[in-house]
């Protein structure tokens, strides 16, 4: 009688997902609002009929291969585990996940978040079972303590989202990102680790700081709602985390003077950084552009430059 070995377990079923990366806060929006941008994630799931050790549980190709940094790479393998994890131990010791990205890491771009929502619908459509949003930003808000990034890559768009009134609901609402809005994202070569990135937050800031912030939060939502251009530009200045990350990303404050005399909508950081989004109307994308292309050659180490749409669609099977 032959037996069978654990080399020779067969793929009984397969998942492929397509997930945007993100950007939080835009500025004045703290821990409230996120945007889906046009940069991805490939993520198959493979379930064995028994565990197969003969591969890793996660395998990377693609540009995330080629990243150094092995933190960032663990962060997002450890994301992805956790993710399922949560739902179905047993599971994990059968699945074998491949993740091709060029989302980059460690950056504020929302690889972690991406991360949670592609292991998380996949936790539930693999046993048969389909996720509700609340589920998937539950399960973010318990792994990563604020659950935006994590919702722009679920639904796409922009997304608007908090805590309920009982605090343990994740209440969250999508807005249609004007079409000629468009997002370049200057991406320094160095990462920043978001415990680093929070650490230097204050834990209490002054009264008019946070009323400040709370009526530009609203006033992004209104200018999104309208198209409003003008009111966009008026309205992104943060007072609650970007003066005090500023010191973390010199970029931050050198691109507002590099872009002072061109005509952006607005330059804030991308979550908690290193990377910077210039946000830009269309037609004036390639003069942007352009200078920043100027001087990011300038630098002793060049950042990347990414022209990048908003992704309308969210998280999808491919």
């Amino acid at each position: 009688m032959s037996v069978m070995s654990e080399s020779d377990a067969q793929i009984i079923s397969s998942l492929t997902l397509q997930i945007p990366a993100s950007a939080s806060n835009l500025g004045p929006g703290f821990d409230a609002l996120a945007l889906a941008l046009q940069i991805y994630s490939i993520v198959r799931f493979d379930v064995y009929d028994r565990p197969d050790v003969s591969q890793p549980i996660v395998t990377l190709r693609g540009s995330i291969a080629s990243v150094s940094d092995s933190y960032n790479q663990g962060n997002l393998i450890y994301k992805m585990l956790q993710g399922l994890w949560q739902s179905d131990p047993e599971l994990l010791n059968r699945v074998r996940i491949t993740v091709t990205s060029d989302i980059p890491l460690g950056c504020g771009l929302g690889s972690s978040g991406a991360a949670i929502a592609g292991a998380v619908w996949a936790s539930y459509f693999l046993r048969g079972l389909v996720p509700t949003r609340k589920d998937i930003l539950t399960v973010g808000m318990r792994m990563e303590g604020y659950p935006e990034n994590v919702a722009a890559s679920l639904m796409g768009n922009m997304i608007v989202c908090g805590k309920g009134m009982d605090d343990d609901t994740i209440v969250s609402e999508q807005l249609d990102w004007p079409e000629k809005w468009r997002i370049i994202a200057v991406v320094p070569r160095y990462t920043l680790k978001t415990s680093e990135s929070r650490k230097v937050l204050p834990k209490m800031v002054k009264f008019e700081d946070a009323v400040a912030n709370l009526q530009r939060t609203a006033l992004i939502v209104a200018a999104v709602a309208k198209n409003d251009e003008s009111l966009m530009r008026a309205v992104l200045t943060d007072r609650l985390h970007e003066p005090y990350r500023e010191p973390l990303i010199p970029e931050l404050a050198t691109l507002r003077k590099v872009l002072s005399s061109f005509p952006i909508i607005g330059c804030v950081l991308s979550g908690g950084g290193s990377a910077t989004l210039v946000i830009v109307n269309a037609r004036e994308k390639d003069e942007v552009l352009h200078e920043l292309q100027v001087w990011a050659e300038a630098q002793p180490v060049p950042p990347a430059l990414l022209d990048l749409g908003v992704d309308k669609e969210g998280m999808r099977e491919v």
